[in-house]
């Protein structure tokens, strides 16, 4: 899912935060036993695919044997100017046809972040027990003031009325990196817990094999 946002500035201040995510198996407890039984899966014929399945976001397929990599994402593109046209005295005559004697700082060329939640799963079979290593990367994304220098601030007349407030904004964004890992036995359903920022959220993991 995908939207579209403008903002005009200046400056992009980006912080990052990084994290480990914590994870929880089933409900079986963890025993001798219950450890050999789990190894006993690497016994087994690797499978030719898996399917991973994180609630709240797409499945992806992956073939283990090759360490594949998959990229999940749950995003929307956030555009902003990184450069300007300056502000514009405009003639006399101009003005006298009507033109507003200013024209504010322009933007003339955008990029574009990717807001919200980008994934890249990896899976390893070890026979039928399959390893599954996560990044997590979550962006937010705040408008803050990103107008400075000789060209910045409100345009007034010569009587001090405002005339334009040549405002420009730019995104501050923070990125909280979650990182996992867990070995799955398929058809069994996991706990992770991924971060938004200093926001904890539980999500489940399911691992098929085919």
């Amino acid at each position: 899912m995908k939207h579209s946002y403008l903002f005009a500035g200046l400056a992009l201040a980006v912080a990052a935060v990084t994290v480990a995510a914590v994870s929880k198996p089933s409900s079986k407890q963890l025993t001798p036993r219950r450890v050999a039984e789990v190894n006993e899966l690497s016994n087994a014929a690797h499978p030719a695919k898996v399917t991973i399945a994180i609630s709240g976001f797409s499945k992806v397929t992956v073939v283990p044997e090759e360490g594949h990599k998959a990229v999940v994402e749950d995003i929307r593109e956030y555009h902003y100017p990184t450069e300007f046209d300056p502000p514009q005295a405009m003639p006399a005559k101009a003005v006298e046809r009507g033109i507003p004697p200013i024209t504010p700082t322009t933007p003339r060329a955008f990029e574009t972040i990717n807001v919200g939640w980008t994934m890249t799963l990896v899976a390893q079979a070890h026979g039928r027990l399959i390893e599954v290593y996560g990044v997590a990367d979550h962006v937010e994304v705040e408008s803050v003031t990103g107008g400075y220098g000789a060209l910045s601030g409100p345009i007034v007349s010569e009587q001090g009325e405002v005339i334009t407030p040549n405002k420009l904004e730019q995104p501050k964004s923070l990125t909280t990196t979650t990182r996992f890992h867990l070995f799955a036995v398929p058809g069994e359903t996991y706990d992770v817990t991924l971060y938004r920022g200093g926001k904890a959220e539980k999500h489940t993991v399911t691992v098929t094999a085919e």
